[in-house]
């Protein structure tokens, strides 16, 4: 059995045998071909046609011929069809293997026989005729077929290459078989293909015939099975007749029963061989399939041989249309060309030989400025630029045809996994960022700390450009995944999958990387793209991309690692060539109305967006990673069927939170997949220091086995090896000179500056570049990621932190420092131990002087004092007894990670008795760190200011921001279950009835937390989403709320309100813990407990998604079991649909699906629990499959909802009667309609009635907010409880707003308008726009406007004269 499962695996396991497999497919087959159609012209013989028709006419003149080779089995049903397709009239004999090519030549070529004739195997040596070389290329051939492709040793290939060779000789093909010899091993090579397909049937074959012995196996067991019953029988029967043998008798019984036991062993052992073999194969087969299919597309876009002198003529759907629209002065424009006597001709024949530039100048001249404004608008012109685009898709496919996803940290591509990008690729969380204006530093460790991962939906890739967005600018820490996302960006427009909602007909990436090496002072925009892209401008000029510039995105990847980004304001034409060949890419003047992608670290990005971009033009996007929902999707992708691994890995996320927040960083993720793959994790990985250990570990345990293959290095090896750590040492002192100084790229001279024993190339850290505009050669680091961490261990090694002490960089390495300090303090990574300890060995054993061991001295007392520095509390952090943590001031927030990383001996932390909490930002890593900081030094919870006591009453201040600050509070003292400080309070404090705790709050559990510690509490309610008209529900928006929840009421000993009843879906009985459920229902008295009867799943295979209908009691037995235990009833009623949440059939696959209910008798779906929230609101999505089944086959199916009383819905499309009949028959009080629009209202008909429905005929109000709203949509507009909410995004659609509000007007004549307007908005034209016009038309019908705004909002006001409105109210506190 082979042991690869991989193509990668494949190549590497016989690439001797692969390699002659090349050979055979295709100069062994040329060769024959050449013989075969005689194409050497060979008058001693006559061949047949090549020609496609000739060929295929000539089999058919010869079809009885065939058709008895067929039947005296000398030629198969299959190689008949090739020689006569059906339905064709061409046969191609490229698709001929060399079996049936030898046979043809054989018996349909008259070449003359060998000197033994047809029949001979082995023709003599002394045979040199074509035909004897047609029989060994023909017995060659079933040599490389029928051999073990292990075998193939160095000495068999050299001499089967050899005789390849004298073949192709032989049959007098010139060939150069060098190339073929040493040329990648890369599938996307035809005949590398089909090696690889050879390899797969050869596997297929070899897997059936052990298949057959398989069976044979089990049929033989399934006899000793059958005999050992009956040995068994006539055991019982003895016993029966003999009882004194009765102890023999057990005895002989009880071995008997073990060979059974034995045997069944042996059967599932064979069971699981067998299905081990079966999934290799259709993982292998899966790789080949997509590969093929990957070719196959590169082939189609492959654009035909363009005539370069007719690249500039018109495409035939511009002459039709030309032909079409015309009229009236068809004459006059075919005088003007010169093509008015080409009488008989149309139009489209008459210009067929017409340049556009002849064409356009003339359909001006004739006052046709609409056809050449549509012409360039809506076509590519020219045959030239259509043929550039296909060209510009096929080189994009080419370059990632591998679809390989390229391994972080990998300089080879040999250890990349041959699978489809797409298959690997997980989604990316992308935010709309608002911008910070501080001062960034290099350090990744310090954005990540402050990015902001407030769970909320973040944009699809088909979302990052929207039509009028000109320049978006990318930006993501060092591995987030930016340039996966560029690469799948650009994979996706090739292969004609990316929706962006305009047309893009060009896409060129331009990496920075690869700037820096190509260009110099005398490069102009034009040069560059000839020399990144040559084949496609080699049919077009920059000229012809101008006139198309709206269809035109140039993406700029990493300009971060530009060389002397930071040069860019420069504006002189021979400094700093790089950052002038940037500004030319993005320069709207260079290609009119071009878009600009740009990706980049975030100091760049800020930098770039401050000095260059127009900031009312551009947009930033930020990239975090992957969501935790991802994380899990990559944990399961990563290890496929290790489900073992894949679990342990997922239990120990879900249990370390930090860890969990790491891995929401890709590369960081992989890391972890990695060294957990190996087991050679110590314990939890607990920092980011560690996590950037293991990252160089793997990378130069990589690179090595590249590098030289007899060596694998382990982890032990590498941290022990001298020769490898002085290599690094040096790399360190290096990295700290280019990172302190933010150099990205360095020369030859530095690198032999720091004098290193070792080449530093072979690290795989450095890349150098050499050619190109570049006179002498340049170094970049292979990975930024390294850098801080480099330079962190090589400050700390050296001690020499004192020279950089004003430096901003130095600063984003204390984290790291402080990191090591701990990890040797704690002693419990030996590994990293090690490390540093061999360094710090290394480092010291160079002879130094009296005044260098001074200095060094002077060092390590400069650096001591520097970290005893940091350990101290910031000023900031203190008040009196108490320490202020502020989420918004940055010295606590750096002070707080630097803690985590260190858990250093902070300085007089004992005189501290409580804590302050404030700023809170939803940045889970700053929570984190604040948490684990209190949590450690056992500091007291402060009230916060908005709490108060009078008279004995606590109470809480009800001002809008105060109670936003407190209930946020509550959130942090709850989640970290942190003690409260009371020492302030009356001994028997009460709580005021106007407290703000109620089940259906978002801050319930953090209000019960709170009152459990105040007061002696002896019962309480359950979280509202839980709860539907006295019945539990469990399985809603968040089950780890209720197991929370559970955990309370258990700790404080808490009563509950008696409950009728439980509704568990299936999340609920997979996921949640069932001793917590138990908990619960004993405690609120529930007897009885639903379950679904059955569940819908979607099953994936080969990127396609299958419906299948599951049954609860197979899958969910153990939670049922558990629950029957406890002696609580178990009903299964009803089909749950929550395990396809988010999953949106097709109308077609709907159809399937109700097809497959209907068959199998399910008519009543469970109760929507994920459906439901904290305010009893019930949210039906007409994405979702159960309100499309169920909006589409209303009679079909039943849902009790006659207990809902709230409903809100969306998403709908254009569906009204048959909403409005599910909303009959629902029948509920309060209804609220939302609607996401992209062209305005004033047709939709149907929506006013049904907003109508929801607010009445008549409403009081209408709110007007700018709101940040999914990239795609114009506005949302919100019906609900006599108001109307309206929320428009940046679309600059004004006109369709403004319209939208006045249909509104029409139909529901509001009295009063509340508009929002921000400082930031009177900076944005569009806003500023909307503003204007919604305050006009208000203003002249009268309605009373509440203009809520920042300071600005006058300003706004008196600048357009509406300040003098009588009916105008102004509240400046909301955006103040």
């Amino acid at each position: 059995m082979s042991s690869y499962v991989s193509v990668a695996n494949a190549i590497k396991e016989f690439e001797h045998w692969l390699r002659l497999t090349c050979f055979l497919h295709d100069p062994i087959k040329n060769a024959l071909l050449q013989v075969l159609h005689n194409k050497l012209k060979d008058p001693s013989y006559q061949g047949i046609p090549d020609n496609p028709v000739a060929l295929y006419q000539f089999f058919l003149n010869n079809k009885n011929t065939l058709n008895q080779l067929v039947k005296k089995k000398l030629l198969k049903k299959e190689q008949l069809d090739l020689l006569l397709p059906q339905g064709g009239n061409q046969t191609f004999s490229s698709e001929f293997d060399v079996t049936l090519i030898a046979f043809l030549i054989q018996d349909f070529t008259t070449l003359p026989p060998p000197k033994k004739g047809w029949k001979t195997k082995n023709p003599p040596p002394t045979d040199t005729s074509l035909a004897a070389f047609v029989i060994r290329a023909r017995e060659w051939r079933n040599f490389i077929n029928h051999i073990d492709a292990k075998t193939i040793d160095l000495l068999l290939f050299q001499k089967k290459w050899q005789e390849g060779c004298d073949i192709i000789n032989g049959l007098r093909y010139q060939y150069n078989t060098k190339f073929l010899e040493t040329m990648p091993l890369d599938p996307k090579h035809d005949s590398v293909l089909k090696g690889l397909k050879s390899c797969m049937a050869k596997f297929k074959s070899s897997q059936k015939g052990l298949s057959t012995g398989i069976q044979d196996l089990q049929n033989d067991v399934s006899d000793i099975q059958n005999n050992c019953a009956n040995i068994q029988k006539d055991v019982t029967n003895i016993k029966h007749e003999n009882a004194e043998f009765s102890k023999d008798l057990k005895e002989s019984q009880k071995k008997v029963t073990e060979i059974e036991n034995t045997v069944k062993s042996q059967d599932q052992s064979i069971t699981d061989i067998n299905n081990d073999i079966d999934g290799r194969f259709d993982e292998f087969a899966s790789q080949i399939e997509s590969i093929s299919q990957a070719v196959e597309l590169h082939n189609t876009l492959d654009p035909k041989k363009s005539n370069t002198e007719n690249d500039d003529c018109c495409l035939t759907e511009v002459r039709q249309y030309v032909s079409s629209e015309i009229g009236d002065q068809k004459d006059k424009l075919l005088q003007r060309l010169g093509k008015e006597n080409n009488k008989g001709l149309s139009v489209e024949e008459a210009i067929e030989n017409v340049s556009w530039l002849d064409l356009k100048k003339n359909l001006l001249k004739v006052g046709r400025h609409d056809m050449v404004d549509h012409i360039e608008r809506n076509t590519l012109i020219t045959e030239g630029l259509y043929a550039a685009s296909r060209l510009l898709k096929q080189k994009t496919i080419k370059k990632l045809i591998d679809l390989l996803v390229q391994e972080p940290f990998s300089p080879s591509t040999s250890n990349t996994c041959y699978v489809p990008r797409e298959e690997q690729f997980v989604n990316l969380t992308i935010l709309n960022s608002k911008e910070y204006e501080e001062r960034l530093s290099n350090s990744d460790r310090e954005v990540l700390m402050k990015q902001r991962f407030k769970e909320r939906e973040g944009v699809t890739m088909n979302e990052i450009f929207k039509v009028n967005d000109e320049i978006v600018v990318v930006r993501g820490v060092g591995g987030s995944g930016k340039t996966s996302l560029v690469g799948m960006y650009n994979l996706k427009w090739a292969k004609g999958e990316l929706d962006t909602g305009f047309q893009i007909e060009f896409m060129f990436t331009f990496a920075c990387r690869e700037l820096n090496n190509i260009v110099d002072q005398k490069t102009t925009l034009e040069e560059l793209f000839k020399t990144c892209y040559p084949e496609v401008f080699e049919l077009i000029t920059l000229d012809d991309l101008r006139n198309l510039g709206s269809r035109v995105m140039i993406i700029i990847d990493g300009i971060d690692e530009l060389h002397n980004i930071y040069g860019i304001e420069d504006k002189s034409t021979t400094a700093k060539p790089h950052a002038q060949i940037v500004r030319q890419l993005i320069d709207q003047n260079r290609i009119p109305g071009h878009k600009t992608f740009i990706c980049g670290r975030p100091k760049a990005c800020q930098f770039l967006r401050n000095t260059l971009l127009d900031s009312k033009k551009t947009k930033i996007v930020e990239v975090c990673g992957f969501t935790e929902q991802a994380v899990y999707e990559y944990v399961r992708k990563f290890f496929k069927d290790k489900k073992e691994k894949t679990e342990r890995l997922i239990k120990q996320l879900e249990e370390s939170d930090n860890l969990r927040q790491m891995c929401t960083i890709p590369v960081f993720l992989w890391i972890v997949c990695h060294i957990f793959n190996e087991e050679i994790i110590p314990g939890n990985l607990e920092t980011i220091t560690e996590i950037y250990f293991y990252s160089w570990l793997v990378f130069l345990r990589n690179h090595f086995r590249i590098e030289d293959s007899s060596e694998c290095l382990d982890f032990y090896s590498i941290v022990n090896s001298q020769k490898i750590l002085r290599s690094i040492l040096t790399l360190m002192k290096l990295s700290t000179k280019l990172y302190i100084d933010n150099k990205v790229l360095f020369s030859a001279k530095e690198v032999e500056g720091v004098q290193s024993e070792f080449d530093l190339e072979k690290t795989g850290f450095i890349t150098k570049f050499e050619g190109g505009a570049q006179k002498e050669p340049t170094y970049q680091f292979a990975h930024l990621v390294f850098q801080e961490f480099f330079t962190g261990v090589y400050l700390w090694i050296t001690r020499s932190t004192s020279k950089y002490s004003s430096n901003r960089e130095l600063t984003s390495c204390l984290p790291t420092l402080l990191g090591i300090q701990r990890m040797l303090n704690d002693k419990e990574n030996e590994l990293f131990i090690g490390f540093v300890n061999n360094l710090q060995q290394i480092s010291d054993e160079a002879p130094k002087t009296l005044s260098a061991k001074a200095k060094d001295l002077y060092n390590r007392l400069k650096f001591k004092k520097y970290i005893a520095n940091n350990m101290e509390l910031p000023k900031c952090m203190v008040q009196k007894q108490t320490v202020v943590i502020d989420m918004n001031e940055t010295k606590c927030t750096d002070f707080l990670a630097s803690y985590f990383e260190s858990r250093f001996e902070v300085k007089s932390i004992r005189r501290f008795k409580n804590f302050q909490a404030k700023g809170f930002h939803y940045n889970r890593m700053d929570e984190r760190n604040a948490h684990f900081f209190v949590t450690r030094h056992n500091l007291l919870a402060e009230l916060p200011p908005s709490c108060q006591v009078i008279d004995s009453l606590l109470k809480v201040e009800d001002e809008f921001q105060d109670e936003f600050q407190y209930e946020e509070w509550l959130s942090f003292v709850y989640e970290g279950q942190h003690l409260i400080d009371k020492s302030k309070l009356p001994q028997n404090v009460a709580i005021d009835d106007s407290y703000p705790v109620n089940n259906e709050s978002y801050y319930f559990l953090g209000s019960l937390y709170f009152l459990t510690q105040i007061t002696q509490m002896e019962q309480t309610d359950l979280p509202a989403e839980f709860l539907l008209d006295n019945k539990l529900l469990v399985g809603g928006w968040d089950l780890k709320k209720l197991e929370k929840f559970c955990d309370v009421v258990h700790k404080e000993n808490l009563e509950l309100h008696q409950l009728d009843f439980c509704l568990v879906n299936i999340e609920g009985a997979l996921n949640f813990d069932i001793e917590k459920l138990i908990f619960i229902l004993q405690r609120t008295n529930i007897k009885t407990i639903e379950i679904p009867e059955n569940y819908i799943e979607v099953q994936e295979t080969k990127n396609k998604e299958t419906f299948v209908l599951k049954d609860t009691a197979q899958h969910c037995s153990s939670f049922i079991e558990r629950l029957e235990k406890e002696k609580f009833t178990v009903i299964r009623k009803g089909l749950s649909f929550d395990q396809v949440k988010g999953h949106s059939p097709t109308s077609e696959k709907l159809e399937d699906i109700n097809h497959l209910l209907q068959n199998s008798n399910v008519g009543t779906f469970q109760f929507p629990i994920d459906h439901y929230d904290c305010r009893g609101r019930l949210w039906i999505d007409f994405d979702e499959m159960i309100w499309l089944l169920k909006l589409e086959y209303l009679n079909n199916y039943k849902i009790d909802l006659s207990n809902i009383h709230k409903v809100t819905i969306f998403n709908y499309g254009s569906k009204y009667k048959k909403v409005e009949n599910l909303l009959d028959e629902i029948n509920i009080e309060k209804l609220c309609v939302k609607a996401d629009y992209f062209d305005g209202i004033e047709n939709d008909v149907e929506l006013i009635k049904l907003g109508k429905r929801a607010v009445g005929c008549s409403t009081q109000h209408i709110s007007i907010y700018h709101f940040i709203i999914e990239p795609y949509i114009s506005f949302r507009i919100k019906f609900e409880e006599s108001i109307i909410r309206l929320d428009y995004s940046d679309c600059d659609d004004v006109n369709n707003f403004v319209e939208c509000y006045i249909r509104l007007y029409e139909h529901f004549s509001p009295k009063n308008l509340t508009f929002g307007i921000s400082d930031e908005d009177i900076e944005v034209p569009s806003r500023l726009e909307t503003a204007k016009r919604i305050f006009s038309y208000s203003i002249e019908k009268g309605i009373k406007i509440l203009m809520q705004c920042g300071n600005d909002g006058h300003i706004f006001l008196t600048d357009n004269k509406f300040d003098t409105y009588e009916n105008l109210q102004i509240d400046i506190c909301m955006y103040d």
